[in-house]
């Protein structure tokens, strides 16, 4: 038996079953590739595995296209092997598949299990730190009874689960051992009659397998997101609406720019929905590109839906770990964010050009004291040109875009050139001069 360090860093191959009919599901397919939410089953279990090195599927010889189809845009090491006419053919097919690669630990699941959570794999692989064989069940809560009505003690059993987890060398050995045409209801039988040590631990009740019709349909909300959203617009003088581009005349219009098309709104609404649910929420050190890289991760992992896309603040960061954690998913920086990052070298050249202007600017408060306590028109004018290169340096009221701070120059190359109108006109010699040093 392997010790618990050995297995913490020890190799884990994933076994999916596969090869079968599914015929009591309907569907005019086998139930592994018929689409729940718009994917197919065996994607989104196979989805639940794409962090493991290896995986074997066993799967029917007629089912070639449809395992591709399954596999399309998975970014992991999956090798198909001939299933066989029983589930336990199958199995035995994908073990001697891993042979070569020995494996410390193999799971078998099976391939109509489509919600399977990390913490049930997790609790499979630590239980195997000390036996054999372990496997997810869950207790009975109903009354139990024989069909002759005999009373059956429900704490004596339990509602079995997969994936089913064991020593790969033992249970390839027990397997080694069976008879031909042996055909088992699962692998914890095969181990339990080898003599492996097995133990049972928590499984989850929304892992449940796919088997008929109603299930197909019962798990539809299983992947639904649902939230709340709005957005808001000001009413304002106007005859017409947008919508969706198209024009209505509707006696009044809204305030805003593009997105003030009422089929924006509509979108925008979508995406709060979309993103009213929180589905991880972790206390992180620090947001480096590797923090949130697993981060990442570990949401893809307990999602039991395809992630198609990503909307972030454009951070470099979460650029990077976004293009680590999901290559080939299309990422949108948010409007906003983007923007900004957009108009990040105007913003600098703005502050830059404020900075060293402002250092050209002095003496403003002396000039003022000067004229203080007089009415006259020359000292109305001097504190007029005062007020107005105070206003240039300080009216930072406005976005980046604008580059108030660029404007900055004219409106002070406007006040030199009013002051240089007064001396042509024959102003004032003295306000002229006191002016000047402005």
């Amino acid at each position: 038996m392997h010790n618990i360090s050995s297995l913490k860093n020890g190799k884990i191959a994933i076994l999916i079953v596969a090869a079968g009919r599914g015929q009591r599901a309907g569907g005019g397919l086998p139930k592994q590739y018929r689409k729940l939410g718009g994917e197919m089953v065996l994607t989104k279990t196979l989805k639940c595995f794409t962090d493991y090195e290896t995986i074997v599927v066993a799967i029917h010889p007629d089912d070639k296209n449809l395992f591709e189809q399954a596999c399309a845009g998975l970014d992991a090491n999956i090798i198909s092997v001939t299933g066989g006419a029983t589930r336990t053919a199958s199995v035995k097919a994908g073990l001697e598949a891993l042979r070569d690669y020995a494996p410390d630990i193999v799971l078998i699941h099976d391939g109509a299990r489509p919600f399977l959570k990390p913490q049930t794999i997790d609790n499979v692989t630590q239980a195997l730190e000390d036996t054999q064989a372990a496997v997810p069940t869950l207790p009975i809560v109903d009354a139990v009874k024989s069909l002759d009505g005999t009373p059956i003690d429900r704490d004596q059993i339990r509602r079995v689960q997969t994936p089913q987890g064991f020593h790969f060398g033992a249970i390839l050995q027990a397997y080694d051992n069976i008879a031909a045409d042996a055909d088992f209801a699962d692998d914890i039988e095969v181990a339990r009659q080898a003599g492996m040590p097995i133990r049972f631990c928590a499984g989850d009740t929304k892992n449940i397998k796919l088997t008929f019709e109603d299930d197909f349909m019962a798990t539809q909300n299983m992947i639904s997101i649902t939230g709340s959203g709005y957005d808001v617009h000001q009413i304002c003088t106007g005859k017409t609406l947008f919508l969706c581009g198209v024009e209505i005349d509707a006696g009044f219009s809204l305030l805003g720019h593009s997105d003030a098309d009422v089929g924006h709104e509509v979108l925008w609404v979508l995406r709060d929905c979309l993103s009213g649910e929180v589905l991880l929420a972790r206390s992180l050190l620090s947001s480096t590109e590797s923090d949130l890289a697993a981060l990442i991760r570990e949401v893809k992992r307990s999602l039991s839906v395809p992630i198609v896309g990503v909307v972030s603040d454009g951070q470099r960061s979460v650029r990077k770990a976004v293009a680590g954690a999901l290559p080939r998913v299309a990422h949108q920086l948010c409007h906003f964010h983007y923007l900004r990052e957009a108009a990040r070298p105007i913003y600098e050249a703005d502050h830059h050009a404020k900075k060293e202007l402002k250092k050209r600017v002095r003496g403003i408060r002396p000039i003022e004291r000067q004229v203080e306590g007089r009415t006259d028109q020359e000292a109305r004018a001097i504190r007029g040109y005062c007020s107005a290169v105070r206003s240039a340096i300080t009216d930072d009221g406005r976005p980046p875009l604008q580059a108030s701070g660029l404007k900055l120059h004219d409106r002070l190359s406007g006040i030199t050139a009013s002051l240089n109108r007064v001396r042509k006109k024959g102003g004032c010699a003295r306000s002229y001069r006191s002016s000047k040093t402005l």
